[in-house]
């Protein structure tokens, strides 16, 4: 039996030794997966808090109201009598509303834009 053991040359080593490293390998890559899952997760919830401006944000949302200017629209040209108006009123006045929120660390901002008319 001495002359099998010594003719197999550490084969079972070399056998083991690379399986070895293949799971080493499996298990690295799963834990860099894991850490790059947990960044992405950690800037969603950012960014969902800045969306949604909720308590525990790092900076409270700002909101800016721009006037764009007067729109006379073509029924205000045909309306000259202002008939069923308010006889002070012709036009619509157009602004801009703008939302900026933060989430739970200032890089984290959602900004949300709307135009809004209003007949004064």
């Amino acid at each position: 039996m001495n002359a099998q053991y010594s003719s197999q040359s550490g084969m079972v080593l070399v056998t083991s030794l690379v399986i070895l490293m293949i799971l080493t390998m499996l298990g690295l890559s799963s834990v860099q997966g894991t850490s790059i899952q947990e960044l992405i997760s950690r800037n969603q919830r950012d960014s969902n808090l800045a969306f949604n401006a909720v308590s525990n944000v790092a900076v409270q949302p700002v909101y800016f109201i721009e006037h764009l200017g007067t729109v006379t629209t073509d029924e205000d040209r045909l309306n000259i009598d202002n008939i069923g108006q308010n006889p002070n009123t012709c036009c619509t006045q157009m602004f801009r509303i703008t939302a900026q929120g933060r989430g739970g660390t200032s890089s984290a901002q959602a900004i949300v834009q709307s135009t809004y008319g209003k007949r004064f």
